[in-house]
């Protein structure tokens, strides 16, 4: 079921006017991920046994299934480029990206499990935190990458848990080995300064959220 909202703001109030319609004859297995375009013209969904669609809400009384794949892992880290032309998402060690425009389909291989991914709203570039999951993974590695292209551009050691953008100033905040990594959207790329690092924290850490302005940073987890 999707429930689509729509706001007009005015002087005087805001009006939110609601209404819910079901999408049928696609999961037969339960949705775990989804993921809308900016415009909300596209929704990506994922069930528990890896099925993918992506759906047309141009119309939203009558959705229309654009693309779909059945992929070996189920993944609920799904994320549409600002732009509106790539879908990217995790496969296990894989950060595919599906371009809207032509339903072109291309993979990654970034050596490691996926944890988190996510398109800086300034660059437009996507960024991919791994982590070691056994011996034959040293560490983990945070990970900037060209959607068009599909090249690496800049990369960071260090095991990622979660992360989060600043949309409107592009810094980049990252769960890394038990401390909070602060990174100002300058320092996506090769550079000798060291980002803000808050330490003290879990290992375990499950959450970071960095405001639209990115005065502040905050996190969560065990502790």
């Amino acid at each position: 079921v999707a429930e689509v909202s729509h706001a007009e703001d005015s002087s005087e109030n805001i009006e939110l006017v609601r209404a819910t319609f079901p999408i049928k004859g696609s999961h037969s297995a339960s949705v775990v991920s989804l993921a809308a375009s900016l415009d909300g013209r596209r929704l990506a969904s994922i069930d528990a046994v890896g099925w993918f669609f992506l759906w047309d809400l141009s119309e939203l009384t009558l959705p229309k299934i654009l693309w779909r794949a059945q992929f070996s892992n189920s993944t609920s880290r799904m994320t549409f480029s600002p732009d509106g032309r790539y879908l990217a998402f995790a496969d296990g060690k894989w950060a595919s990206l599906l371009a809207l425009d032509d339903s072109s389909w291309k993979s990654i291989d970034v050596g490691a499990e996926i944890r988190s991914l996510s398109f800086s709203s300034h660059s437009g570039r996507l960024v991919v935190g791994t982590v070691a999951t056994d011996a034959a993974d040293p560490h983990g590695v945070l990970k900037l990458w060209d959607a068009d292209s599909q090249k690496e551009v800049w990369s960071y050691a260090g095991n990622c848990w979660e992360m989060s953008f600043s949309k409107e100033t592009g810094n980049l905040a990252v769960l890394m080995d038990g401390s909070v990594m602060l990174f100002s959207e300058d320092m996506l790329a090769p550079t000798d300064r060291e980002p803000l690092r808050f330490k003290g924290y879990s290992v375990f850490q499950s959450a970071v959220a960095l405001n639209r302005q990115a005065p502040y940073v905050a996190a969560g987890g065990s502790d």
